[in-house]
């Protein structure tokens, strides 16, 4: 497997670029919000592009022993949604350090709930995979959704954490509980996080932050649209414009269908069976840019909010998140110190875009993003209240 280097998060000095490093793994075919079928091929879509088919071997090497998950899981539930999380680190390492294991868990707690929060969908159920590496790379942290193939591709497929948050169900492999987990979640503690509600010190990432940007990512936030697989070292290579499966037509995240050029050019087709409607040029913004065209977001927004998409394309970063100048929690780039805990409006919007219709800005205590050019208040959550 060829992995980018390309971090969701990547250190670089004191900038943080965002790109979208996740461990997306490919599902369910969604259409609006259709009970799951039972009926697919398990593939594991690593956001470099790469594609893994989920044999015995591959399910071991990347969810761990199904015996060890029944063991480790902890469950929690946040606003009726609830997380069943596997912990698959060793003892003493990681989310099971002796010293700051608790407070790392915690964290990742504060990012559920208050991403529960804002979904407000009871009922939903969401098994993760959680781990932790400790090596020298720019990447700090990866996530994404896990789904299935279907019998009738060209549909929209925002992956199986979307599918069981909607409708409370689980995955198909009836019997083994997280046998395949509707995401993963990885955090490189090779670099320095800060942890908690605390401020980040200057040369600190925000772990709070961190999460709550990766897992708005394993909620469906994310472009599949290929670019050129040569050039982003992905393998097997598909054509240029496929979806999840290179296939046409082929599956494509509801992100996808809405993301359009900035000349009123869409990349995918508006209807079922989807497929790509666009030229090379529309990744690298030469048709006037590229923007996010979901009514709710622009209404907010004031006008489409535009996408991140540089004249040299940026591989897992372009497309998959707001350009620059828009400083939100999907942004593309961010600086040590920063925080950005809480989504902005027009974020909130954007996921009702994306089929989340319950979405809105919860009550509580004013909570506020802080930059190295000033305070941006973001919103009305206390991320501390964690009660379900």
């Amino acid at each position: 497997v060829k992995h980018s280097n390309e971090g969701d998060f990547q250190l670089m000095r004191k900038w943080i670029v965002a790109s979208q490093t996740l461990f997306v793994l490919i599902g369910i075919v969604i259409t609006s919000v259709p009970a799951m079928g039972q009926h697919a091929q398990g593939m594991l879509f690593l956001s470099d592009g790469s594609r893994i088919p989920l044999t015995p071997e591959n399910r071991l090497q990347y969810f761990g022993d199904p015996e060890k998950q029944q063991k480790a899981v902890e469950s929690v539930t946040f606003s009726g949604i609830t997380w069943n999380l596997d912990y698959q680190d060793d003892s003493g390492v990681g989310f099971n350090d002796s010293t700051l294991g608790a407070a790392r868990k915690d964290t990742l707690e504060l990012a559920l709930a208050y991403v529960s929060d804002v979904l407000n969908e009871p009922g939903g159920v969401v098994d993760a995979v959680v781990r932790a590496t400790t090596v020298n790379t720019v990447s700090l942290a990866t996530a994404g959704p896990s789904a299935y193939t279907s019998t009738s591709p060209g549909n929209p497929n925002n992956g199986a954490v979307f599918q069981h948050i909607m409708d409370g169900t689980t995955d198909p492999s009836a019997g083994v509980i997280l046998a395949d987990p509707d995401m993963t979640i990885d955090v490189n503690f090779f670099q320095d996080f800060n942890l908690g509600e605390g401020l980040p010190a200057s040369n600190e990432s925000d772990l709070l932050s961190v999460l709550i940007h990766e897992i708005t990512h394993a909620l469906g936030f994310l472009s599949v649209i290929v670019y050129d697989d040569d050039f982003c070292l992905r393998s097997p290579v598909r054509s240029q414009g496929m979806g999840w499966f290179g296939d046409d037509p082929d599956d494509y995240t509801t992100f996808d269908r809405l993301v359009s050029t900035g000349n009123g050019n869409p990349f995918i087709s508006v209807s079922p069976p989807l497929s790509f409607e666009g030229a090379d040029n529309f990744f690298t913004g030469g048709d006037n840019g590229v923007f996010f065209t979901g009514t709710n977001a622009s209404a907010i927004f004031g006008s489409n909010p535009e996408l991140y998409a540089p004249p040299t394309f940026v591989c897992g970063s372009s497309i998959s998140h707001w350009a620059e100048g828009v400083t939100a929690v999907m942004e593309h780039a961010r600086t040590e110190g920063e925080i950005l805990r809480t989504y902005a409006d027009f974020e909130i919007a954007a996921l009702i875009d994306l089929g989340y219709t319950n979405a809105a800005a919860p009550d509580g205590d004013p909570m506020i993003a802080v930059s190295p050019t000033g305070i941006v208040d973001f919103g009305d959550i206390d991320v501390g209240d964690t009660t379900t």
